[in-house]
């Protein structure tokens, strides 16, 4: 709740944190800006553009919101790439929807957030999808396929998930266990008592 109020956005309503890496998404941002009004009704978006998409993000979404509002207007956010403040809006997030990078997943598992994730369907030998599908079978992610992402897909997605704080935590629990947070140090004393340092 404090993480919400932080970022200025309201901490009684649920958050969805749209990620989309340092170059962003450029299918998922049309997609959130095609449907941005209906979105803007279930949860307030934090939205993680790309640099070099966010002057077109920020154009296309004022002709959206302005037609809406004030309260909802208040609802949306965007901004270019999180350099170092990532934390504070996934501490923030109720829900996450992202590409399915390796690193995405991990920071993503490492805060114990529940994410929706869209594999990029030109990924190299589909290690996106195989990556989301990994991720989803801990039970801390759900996986729509580019192709099947519709919006009242998404919606009945995000409903079903920020309607049930049960659930919620259930994946948070699955994503924090995925995450493995002590597996470096882990790594660290396998290596040294392999080289001897170590009993």
């Amino acid at each position: 709740r404090k993480a919400k109020g932080f970022l200025e956005f309201n901490p009684e309503l649920p958050l969805m944190l749209c990620l989309g890496g340092s170059q962003g998404a450029v299918r998922l941002n049309e997609f959130i800006l095609d449907n941005l009004a209906r979105l803007l009704n279930v949860t307030q978006i934090f939205h993680q553009t790309g640099k070099k998409n966010y002057q077109t993000v920020v154009s296309e979404a004022s002709f959206v919101l302005a037609k809406l509002p004030h309260e909802i207007r208040k609802r949306y956010r965007p901004i270019d790439y999180f350099e170092k403040d990532i934390r504070t809006a996934l501490i923030a997030a109720d829900v996450v929807l992202s590409r399915a990078g390796a690193g995405g997943i991990f920071e993503t598992a490492a805060f114990g957030k529940p994410s929706i994730l869209v594999p990029l369907p030109e990924a190299a030998n589909g290690h996106q999808a195989a990556n989301a599908y990994d991720y989803a079978a801990s039970g801390a992610a759900i996986v729509i396929e580019e192709t099947n992402l519709t919006p009242d897909l998404l919606l009945h997605e995000l409903k079903s998930l920020l309607g049930n704080q049960t659930k919620l935590a259930e994946m948070g629990r699955a994503a924090i266990a995925f995450s493995k947070p002590d597996s470096a140090s882990n790594l660290a004393k396998i290596i040294l008592k392999l080289g001897g340092y170590a009993s």
